[in-house]
């Protein structure tokens, strides 16, 4: 029957130092001896003996070496020895041949491994601390001294793993290990916490992730160590944590160094979010030309657009700084800031709850709205104050989008808040004066842009009957009106005034 390997532990305070019993010696000598299995490599001088090479007998530079965290002891059986250790260069012509060797020795980061003909040439020395747990140990081929309180223990007697725990549970159980330790810690945090309903391994969870935001000493530990905890751990276990720890901004671990940088740091986002005045403003002029940015960066209506047009222009700002702020926000009529036209879908959809509620209106009457403008010409409903916008065909509504009451357009309500005169154009008093021919064939006395015809609107600039320069905020109306004229278009074209 073929032997098989068999495993057993030196377990200390800290860890479980597996020792491997290998059935087979070719694996033991290959391990030990042959380069890419284990313990040796080629290295050439080349690229400065920094990285492992395959074997080229023509170049002499390559030397035999051990890697520095492995060993590996030969015994011959002629009672000869060959040793393998990091920093020494093999001298491959003396290592003993496989049939030569009685027993091997092979250790690394891992543990030991270890083959003898005859196994019980193959010695354990240990020592033990207060709580009988192994404080040293060392593996010997053939005859050794013990040394002062060394025991020497059989390889059946050192600590057998059970099968399947491969995550080692087992050292929690053992008094003197650092997971019994963490696990009493993880007991008595979770019991200080009142976190009941936690198991073992989520106790433990709950240990380390307190432990890792005891590291945090800076808004910077704590902006890299909770995010990284979502990695590893449960989301409920770091909540837990945060609470128990009251760890919950970066701003509870700001140092003094964090603060001004954070401080410099906010100043220089609010210079950027700040307007760039123009270069020829003064101080006084730059802090006018925020102020009015902000005024205008409140505009959310076409009512907001005229409210905040008046106060501007009737405060103590320069026309300059005016116009350069609107030019700045690209703000320029009330049209802006209009909602858009309700869609085809909406206006058929209106129509179709017209179609219903007129119908409904057979059986039972339809409470009525009487539909009112407001002193800036926008029609309301005058139950519910909803917008009334006209059709594709420029018709009113019947009914109501919004509550569904008909509207009644025969009388409008006065509009509220300030005189709708304070609001009239230019353009307004104008309208119904007409053109000058026009005043003529009725045998009017005054005409298009008489001081006469113009009075009332501006006493000053109709003293001259010459229309002023637009202030801001204002639309010249009366000049838009002008640009827009069959007659002025065709001159701008070179074309006589209702001619070809």
């Amino acid at each position: 029957m073929k032997k098989k390997d068999e495993t057993r532990y030196f377990v200390t305070s800290v860890a479980s130092v597996p020792v491997y019993k290998v059935a087979s010696k070719t694996e033991m000598y290959r391990m030990a001896t042959k380069p890419g299995w284990g313990a040796v490599e080629w290295y050439s001088a080349a690229d400065g003996y920094k990285n492992p090479v395959n074997r080229d007998r023509s170049d002499k530079t390559q030397k035999l070496c051990c890697d520095e965290d492995t060993s590996a002891s030969l015994y011959t059986k002629n009672g000869g020895y060959f040793g393998i250790f990091p920093y020494e260069e093999i001298n491959a012509k003396e290592m003993p041949k496989q049939a030569e060797v009685a027993a091997i020795i092979y250790s690394d980061s891992c543990g030991y491994s270890v083959w003898a003909e005859d196994f019980n040439q193959i010695h354990f020395f240990v020592t033990y601390d207060e709580n009988d747990l192994i404080d040293s140990y060392r593996v010997e081929y053939g005859d050794s001294p013990i040394y002062d309180g060394e025991v020497e223990v059989a390889f059946e007697d050192l600590f057998q793993q059970p099968e399947g725990d491969w995550r080692e549970t087992y050292r929690a159980e053992l008094p003197g290990t650092v997971e019994y330790q963490f696990k009493q810690e993880a007991d008595a945090l979770a019991q200080e916490a009142g976190e009941t309903w936690m198991d073992g391994e989520q106790r433990e969870q709950f240990r380390q992730v307190c432990g890792k935001i005891d590291r945090i000493k800076s808004a910077r530990d704590f902006n890299v160590t909770i995010p990284l905890l979502g990695y590893d751990y449960d989301k409920k276990i770091i909540e837990a944590a945060q609470n128990f720890k009251n760890c919950h901004t970066a701003a509870q671990y700001e140092t003094e160094r964090e603060t001004r940088e954070r401080v410099a740091q906010e100043a220089r986002e609010a210079a950027a979010d700040q307007p760039a005045a123009p270069a020829w403003m003064d101080k006084a002029q730059q802090e006018d030309f925020r102020e009015i940015c902000g005024m205008i960066d409140s505009i959310k209506s076409g009512r907001d657009f005229y409210r905040v047009m008046n106060l501007i222009n009737g405060g103590r700002y320069s026309v300059d700084v005016i116009n350069a702020a609107r030019e700045f926000k690209q703000c320029f009529n009330s049209a802006q800031y209009e909602p858009e036209a309700p869609s085809a879908g909406t206006l058929v959809a209106v129509a179709a709850g017209m179609v219903e509620r007129d119908a409904a209106a057979d059986v039972e009457p339809q409470p009525i709205a009487l539909a009112y403008t407001d002193d800036l010409g926008i029609v309301h409903c005058g139950e519910c104050g909803a917008e009334l916008l006209c059709s594709g065909t420029g018709d009113m509504p019947d009914v109501c989008p919004a509550c569904g009451r008909r509207l009644e357009y025969d009388f409008f309500r006065e509009p509220e808040g300030p005189d709708a005169d304070a609001y009239r154009t230019r353009a307004d008093n104008q309208q119904g004066t007409g053109t000058a021919a026009e005043a003529a064939s009725e045998g009017r006395e005054t005409a298009l842009g008489t001081p006469e015809a113009m009075a009332g609107t501006d006493a000053t600039e109709a003293a001259g009957g010459q229309q002023p320069p637009p202030q801001a905020g204002g639309i010249d109306l009366g000049r838009l009106y002008a640009g827009t004229r069959l007659e002025a278009m065709e001159q701008e074209e070179g074309k006589q005034p209702g001619g070809p």
